[in-house]
């Protein structure tokens, strides 16, 4: 059976995906982006900004067929424009996925059976991309759920569009690295810090690792693994000498891996995630040497959802990444 699903006329849909109902004031969510560095390039030449706005221009709107079998066109780049922050230009476009046919479920308790139909869904799902050009970085929405992609999922069929309706070479990837990471827990205020390390061998890389070290042959423990927390309402600084300088010190020579959460000097809830934990010294310290995937949730107040949101983002990716740069 196939059925056409029309989208509700008593409600409308902002374009940050938030359900407004008529006469609704608009209740802004946290969104969450993942940071990235990227790099658009024509015959093996990378494209600055004027050229990236212009053949994003050129192809807004033209459908592809992401999954070649299906024969369907149902991705898109769309509504590229542009957005100046204290001075800094960013690209902005969105990637949609036309829905089709999906399968629904009713149940009926009569006879304790599950029916699914077939409908057709015209409506699409979609994520926004933000781009500091002159840094070759990249924030995407990585929200999930109807009407959202989801933001792994938004670069594969970006990258897939570009590339067929261009000819061109798309690079994104996560870019958080070592240093970043050490950074970032000298700066954020932390939420979170789970880990987990082993004793060293043969030699301590300091005097904190070697005092846990020792605590670790006391016990007879080979792997230990935690999570810091703070108090109720409250967040941690780690200290010089304490246990996440400890933990810091045992993982940071190979000895372990850890992951943290925390909160930005501009005041946004930022992860980063822990690499895979190995036995052997020389390849955790290769893991820690893979840029690691760097999640920062936006919480705008303002009355212009969409526009308090980008101008975050623009401003976020700006002090993350040119604080490197200097």
């Amino acid at each position: 059976m196939l059925v056409i699903a029309t989208p509700l006329d008593w409600c409308q849909v902002s374009p940050l995906g938030e359900n407004r109902f008529w006469g609704e004031a608009a209740m802004p969510r946290p969104v969450p982006f993942l940071f990235c560095r990227y790099n658009i390039a024509i015959d093996e030449e990378t494209l600055g900004a004027n050229a990236q706005q212009k053949i994003l221009e050129d192809i807004q709107g033209k459908f592809i067929s992401y999954v070649r079998s299906l024969e369907r066109a149902d991705t898109a780049i769309v509504r590229p424009r542009q957005l100046t922050v204290e001075g800094e230009r960013a690209l902005m476009w969105s990637v949609v996925r036309k829905v089709g046919e999906r399968v629904t479920v009713d149940y009926d308790p009569a006879d304790f059976s599950l029916h699914f139909n077939r409908i057709f869904d015209p409506t699409m799902h979609y994520a926004d991309f933000i781009a500091i050009p002159r840094l070759s970085v990249i924030a995407i929405d990585d929200r999930s759920g109807i009407p959202h992609l989801g933001g792994k999922a938004a670069i594969n069929r970006f990258i897939a569009t570009f590339e067929e309706l261009t000819n061109g070479k798309v690079e994104i990837e996560p870019t958080a690295t070592a240093s970043d990471v050490s950074q970032a827990l000298d700066q954020w205020e932390l939420t979170d810090f789970s880990f987990v390390v082993r004793p060293f061998n043969p030699h301590p890389p300091g005097m904190l690792a070697q005092r846990l070290s020792e605590d670790f042959q006391k016990d007879g423990i080979g792997r230990f693994r935690g999570k810091a927390q703070p108090f109720r309402g409250q967040r941690m600084r780690p200290a010089d000498d304490a246990i996440i300088a400890s933990v810091r010190e045992l993982a940071d020579d190979g000895y372990g891996q850890y992951s943290i959460e925390g909160v930005t000097s501009e005041g946004h809830t930022a992860k980063l995630k822990q690499p895979k934990f190995e036995v052997e010294r020389d390849k955790n310290r290769r893991n820690q040497g893979e840029p690691r995937e760097l999640r920062i949730v936006i919480d705008a107040v303002d009355s212009d959802i969409e526009e308090s949101v980008f101008r975050h983002v623009v401003a976020a990716l700006k002090n993350f990444y040119d604080r490197q740069a200097a």
